[in-house]
């Protein structure tokens, strides 16, 4: 497994995960109540929930669900999601050690692409809430065009790659999470940022990988 910090020195362009190694999106508003107003949106459209979605912590479950329904539904569900994100990311802690990390990769002349399942818009209002919009050259998240089409679909990598240019073997994926390891075709580094999940993505063999952000600096 390489370092990390030879990964980045290697790389043109940072493919940078949000829930997780940006933020924890979740933190302040739980994933449980945003599920609960999914799941609230789709009893008021007269539409039930079976199976894992009915009793799901993650939205993103409820989502996928919704997504299976018709498009009116789905864009329902969609939106609302998009509104607990904005909510939950104005209250969202900042993960440690991120302005030094994104001023290292900006300073190498990386560019710096955020690409989330999470919308557009919380990803928009964190960066420009926290300004640390001034390091990131695009985002390529969840709109309401692609929600079909999220991580581990390659979709939104694809389209963050080829927004400046670059080849999958130029680019870096920092993520915390496996559908990030197999959506990327790029070098990976895996942030395990909870404890147990070293192990758990370590069984995934990425390229380096990562317990604090930090370990992406020079000499850590």
């Amino acid at each position: 497994m390489a370092a990390a910090g030879d990964l980045v020195r290697r790389a043109r362009h940072s493919l940078l995960d949000f829930d997780g190694p940006v933020c924890a999106v979740f933190g302040a508003l739980p994933d449980h109540e945003v599920a609960d107003r999914l799941r609230a949106v789709l009893a008021d459209r007269c539409q039930p929930v079976t199976g894992a979605a009915a009793t799901a912590h993650d939205p993103f479950e409820v989502l996928a669900y919704a997504t299976e329904l018709d498009t009116p539904t789905t864009q329902a569900v969609e939106k609302a999601f998009r509104a607990a994100e904005v909510e939950a990311v104005r209250a969202a802690p900042q993960t440690p050690g991120l302005p030094a990390v994104l001023d290292h990769l900006t300073s190498r002349g990386l560019v710096v692409t955020i690409v989330s399942n999470n919308s557009a818009a919380a990803v928009k209002t964190y960066l420009h809430t926290t300004g640390f919009d001034r390091y990131i050259g695009s985002i390529s998240a969840r709109t309401t065009e692609d929600v079909r089409h999220l991580k581990p679909h390659p979709h939104l990598l694809h389209r963050a790659i080829t927004l400046h240019g670059t080849y999958p073997g130029e680019c870096l994926m920092i993520g915390d999470s496996i559908t990030d390891i197999h959506a990327a075709g790029t070098p990976v580094v895996a942030y395990a940022n909870k404890p147990g999940k070293h192990p758990r993505l370590a069984t995934h063999h990425p390229d380096a990988l990562i317990d604090h952000l930090t370990n992406l600096l020079p000499h850590h």
